[in-house]
């Protein structure tokens, strides 16, 4: 920083050695005021460059099959991030966990078995349409990598793989079964290569300043607003906003009262709303240098020229984050996590494979309905139909428990199931 000019020294010397609050003349503050830009070039070159100096993209990219230069098309790049909306939501907790984010609401916990969050994980096409929200139901109010990929693989069930790339928030977004690197399965001694985002035809991009998704913050500051509209409890993005609303936060954090008689939404309520916003969005002009017109509209115009490829089986076990080792048993392969088993069957796959076959299993423990993908690892003359260590054989089906009296939906699909035979 320049050194402030003598003739300013000797001005203010004789305020500040009066001693108190010191009053500087509007004229002065003006002389002796440092510009941004400057104090962040004082604080390092990094800083200089995301405070003083902002590139700008237009809406051409280059194309990764052809190499040649062309216009944005909707479906070519996905942004995800995460958020914590304005309105907290409430959600149960698994039977006995009462520890909270900074034990915060451990009362609450231990009262009714429910806490509150407010994140979420969110992605939006590069040209402005939102593609879906996960709402986060820990206790830590914090999401892991298991909580990624499935919200990946909502985005991708739904809409389809993106044609160019994906870029995603540094952090946890770059947990190792995320971006395809080793992950241990049971076995330490053995790693299994899992295929991550970047194996299935498109780049993956890793940006961690509101410069490098400049897009997904703008898009996120519009989709508070439409959020904040609605007469719900809401706490503000600063802090000290809303202190009734605060207040009311507290006594429920204490376990003084349920937080649905606070008026606060469950979590599925809130998945719902925002979802609701985001198609309210997707419905109105934009009028920005990349994301330009009626999201709805331009991507049925683009996607309609230039369709998305859909997940295949193989493609779906990348967004199955729990990995492990098991063999068939009655028909099944089974798999315990935390305590819970969890089975799965494909009753031809299983009959041809035979009890006992080894297998590299990959599932969803919050989420089993997604099936389970079965790897190849059996070397001996159980296989026989001769797969390669580690090759990819197939998915199976969740096999919910059944009651032992009476008729459910797990009863009628195990009921159909026997049927095939």
């Amino acid at each position: 920083l320049p050194d402030c000019p003598p003739g300013i020294v000797a001005a203010l010397k004789p305020r500040f050695a009066r001693g108190g609050d010191v009053e500087i003349p509007l004229s002065l503050r003006r002389l002796v005021y440092v510009q941004p830009e400057l104090e962040a070039k004082r604080k390092s070159d990094c800083e200089f460059l995301h405070t003083g100096l902002k590139g700008r993209h237009d809406d051409m990219v280059i194309d990764p099959r052809t190499g040649r230069e062309r216009r944005l098309l909707a479906g070519d790049v996905f942004l995800s991030d995460d958020m914590s909306v304005n309105h907290p939501f409430w959600f149960e907790l698994p039977a006995g966990e009462t520890a909270t984010r900074a034990h915060r609401g451990d009362r609450l916990a231990e009262r009714y078995g429910v806490t509150v969050g407010r994140q979420g994980l969110y992605t939006i096409d590069a040209r402005g349409k939102w593609l879906g929200v996960d709402l986060i139901g820990r206790p830590s109010d914090a999401y892991t990598a298991a909580d990624v990929l499935r919200h990946f693989r909502h985005v991708v069930e739904t809409h389809g793989m993106p044609r160019i790339g994906w870029v995603l928030e540094k952090g946890v977004w770059c947990a190792q079964s995320v971006d395809g690197l080793k992950v241990a399965v049971s076995d330490e001694a053995r790693e299994a290569t899992v295929a991550g985002l970047a194996s299935l035809g498109f780049q993956v991009k890793h940006v961690f300043t509101s410069e490098g998704k400049a897009l997904v913050e703008g898009a996120f500051g519009r989709l508070q607003n439409v959020l904040d509209l609605q007469e719900r409890p809401t706490v503000g993005r600063h802090r000290g906003e809303m202190e009734r609303v605060e207040a009311v936060l507290r006594r429920v954090r204490a376990g003084t009262i349920h937080p649905a008689d606070a008026g606060l939404p469950h979590i599925l309520e809130e998945r719902d709303e925002v979802s609701k916003a985001m198609a309210w969005l997707n419905e109105r002009h934009k009028a920005g240098r990349i994301a330009h017109g009626i999201p709805d509209e331009v991507w049925s115009r683009d996607v309609d020229a230039h369709p998305l490829r859909r997940l295949r089986g193989e493609d779906a076990a990348v967004f199955l984050p729990w990995k492990t080792e098991t063999a068939i048993r009655q028909g099944h392969v089974t798999a315990t996590v935390d305590g819970r088993e969890y089975r799965f069957t494909d009753p031809e796959l299983a009959a041809e494979l035979g009890a006992g076959y080894r297998l590299a299993v990959a599932f969803d423990p919050d989420e089993p309905e997604a099936g389970c993908a079965v790897w190849n690892l059996e070397r001996g003359a159980a296989n026989r139909r001769r797969y390669a260590p580690g090759q990819f054989i197939g998915m199976m089906e969740y096999s919910a428990p059944a009651p032992f009296w009476g008729e459910n939906a797990a009863s009628r699909a195990a009921a159909g199931r026997r049927k095939r035979f």
